[in-house]
Protein backbone atom coordinates (compact mmCIF):
# COMPACT_ATOMS: atom_id res chain seq x y z
CA UNK A 1 0.00 0.00 0.00
CA UNK A 2 3.23 2.11 0.78
CA UNK A 3 4.53 1.31 -2.05
CA UNK A 4 1.61 2.36 -4.34
CA UNK A 5 0.76 5.73 -2.25
CA UNK A 6 4.39 6.74 -3.77
CA UNK A 7 3.80 5.73 -7.10
CA UNK A 8 0.65 7.82 -6.97
CA UNK A 9 2.78 11.06 -5.25
CA UNK A 10 5.36 10.47 -7.59
CA UNK A 11 2.81 10.72 -10.82
CA UNK A 12 1.01 14.08 -9.08
CA UNK A 13 5.09 15.26 -9.10
CA UNK A 14 5.49 14.54 -12.25
CA UNK A 15 1.96 15.81 -13.82
CA UNK A 16 2.47 18.98 -12.00
CA UNK A 17 6.15 19.32 -13.61
CA UNK A 18 4.52 18.40 -17.05
CA UNK A 19 1.58 21.44 -16.36
CA UNK A 20 4.25 23.77 -15.06
CA UNK A 21 6.14 23.32 -18.55
CA UNK A 22 3.65 23.52 -20.70
CA UNK A 23 2.29 26.82 -18.94
CA UNK A 24 5.56 28.38 -18.74
CA UNK A 25 5.78 28.06 -22.60
CA UNK A 26 2.60 28.37 -23.68
CA UNK A 27 -0.70 30.46 -23.26
CA UNK A 28 -3.34 28.90 -23.75
CA UNK A 29 -7.12 30.55 -24.09
CA UNK A 30 -9.85 28.31 -24.01
CA UNK A 31 -13.16 29.01 -25.92
CA UNK A 32 -16.62 27.79 -26.41
CA UNK A 33 -15.39 26.00 -29.94
CA UNK A 34 -11.70 27.38 -30.05
CA UNK A 35 -8.45 26.81 -28.70
CA UNK A 36 -5.95 29.88 -29.19
CA UNK A 37 -2.57 29.00 -28.27
CA UNK A 38 0.14 31.35 -28.09
CA UNK A 39 3.66 30.70 -27.56
CA UNK A 40 5.39 32.95 -24.67
CA UNK A 41 8.88 32.71 -25.72
CA UNK A 42 10.00 34.68 -28.88
CA UNK A 43 11.50 31.56 -30.65
CA UNK A 44 9.49 28.15 -31.38
CA UNK A 45 11.26 24.63 -30.05
CA UNK A 46 10.28 21.18 -30.86
CA UNK A 47 10.84 20.61 -27.22
CA UNK A 48 7.89 22.73 -26.47
CA UNK A 49 5.85 21.74 -29.32
CA UNK A 50 6.40 18.24 -28.03
CA UNK A 51 5.02 19.15 -24.69
CA UNK A 52 2.17 20.85 -25.95
CA UNK A 53 1.62 17.73 -28.33
CA UNK A 54 1.15 14.89 -25.64
CA UNK A 55 -0.91 17.58 -24.08
CA UNK A 56 -3.10 18.05 -26.50
CA UNK A 57 -3.70 14.56 -27.41
CA UNK A 58 -4.21 13.77 -23.77
CA UNK A 59 -7.17 16.11 -23.96
CA UNK A 60 -8.88 13.98 -25.93
CA UNK A 61 -9.95 17.98 -28.42
CA UNK A 62 -13.47 17.64 -30.31
CA UNK A 63 -14.04 17.51 -33.62
CA UNK A 64 -16.14 20.07 -33.34
CA UNK A 65 -13.51 22.48 -31.84
CA UNK A 66 -10.58 24.71 -33.62
CA UNK A 67 -6.85 25.06 -32.67
CA UNK A 68 -5.48 28.39 -33.43
CA UNK A 69 -1.40 28.63 -33.01
CA UNK A 70 -1.33 32.05 -32.65
CA UNK A 71 2.58 32.93 -33.90
CA UNK A 72 2.42 36.41 -33.62
CA UNK A 73 4.81 36.59 -31.00
CA UNK A 74 7.97 34.19 -32.62
CA UNK A 75 10.71 35.87 -34.11
CA UNK A 76 12.35 32.84 -35.12
CA UNK A 77 11.59 29.07 -35.41
CA UNK A 78 14.39 26.75 -34.72
CA UNK A 79 17.21 25.97 -34.47
CA UNK A 80 15.70 23.08 -36.88
CA UNK A 81 13.40 24.36 -38.33
CA UNK A 82 11.55 21.80 -40.71
CA UNK A 83 11.46 19.36 -37.78
CA UNK A 84 9.20 22.27 -35.90
CA UNK A 85 6.97 22.55 -38.91
CA UNK A 86 6.68 18.60 -39.00
CA UNK A 87 5.66 18.57 -35.17
CA UNK A 88 2.94 21.00 -35.93
CA UNK A 89 1.88 18.91 -39.16
CA UNK A 90 2.27 15.95 -36.61
CA UNK A 91 -0.14 17.80 -33.80
CA UNK A 92 -2.49 18.60 -36.96
CA UNK A 93 -2.57 15.46 -37.65
CA UNK A 94 -2.87 13.59 -33.91
CA UNK A 95 -5.75 15.90 -32.88
CA UNK A 96 -9.63 16.01 -33.78
CA UNK A 97 -9.60 19.28 -34.27
CA UNK A 98 -8.84 21.93 -37.09
CA UNK A 99 -5.49 23.44 -36.47
CA UNK A 100 -4.70 26.59 -37.77
CA UNK A 101 -1.21 28.92 -38.17
CA UNK A 102 -2.11 32.64 -37.52
CA UNK A 103 0.07 35.59 -36.89
CA UNK A 104 2.77 34.36 -38.58
CA UNK A 105 5.73 36.69 -40.04
CA UNK A 106 9.62 37.39 -40.51
CA UNK A 107 11.72 34.53 -40.43
CA UNK A 108 8.19 32.19 -39.45
CA UNK A 109 6.04 33.58 -42.30
CA UNK A 110 9.49 32.77 -44.81
CA UNK A 111 10.03 29.18 -42.92
CA UNK A 112 6.16 28.01 -43.28
CA UNK A 113 6.55 29.32 -47.03
CA UNK A 114 9.25 27.50 -48.22
CA UNK A 115 7.24 24.35 -46.43
CA UNK A 116 4.46 25.08 -48.13
CA UNK A 117 5.86 25.39 -51.77
CA UNK A 118 8.48 22.35 -51.29
CA UNK A 119 7.68 19.47 -53.24
CA UNK A 120 10.32 17.36 -51.72
CA UNK A 121 10.00 18.79 -48.07
CA UNK A 122 6.13 17.60 -48.53
CA UNK A 123 7.29 14.40 -49.85
CA UNK A 124 9.33 13.65 -47.14
CA UNK A 125 6.46 14.61 -44.44
CA UNK A 126 4.08 11.80 -46.21
CA UNK A 127 6.35 8.88 -46.12
CA UNK A 128 6.77 9.72 -42.70
CA UNK A 129 2.88 9.74 -41.99
CA UNK A 130 2.93 6.47 -43.95
CA UNK A 131 5.52 4.66 -42.54
CA UNK A 132 4.18 5.59 -39.33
Amino acid sequence: MLRDLLKMNRAAKNNAAAADSLLSAWEIVAGPDRLTIRPTGSELSQQDLCILAARLEALGVSAREEIEFDLSGVERIGPQWTVVLATLVHISRRVAATCRLTGLHGQPAAAVDLYRKSASLMRLVASARNAA
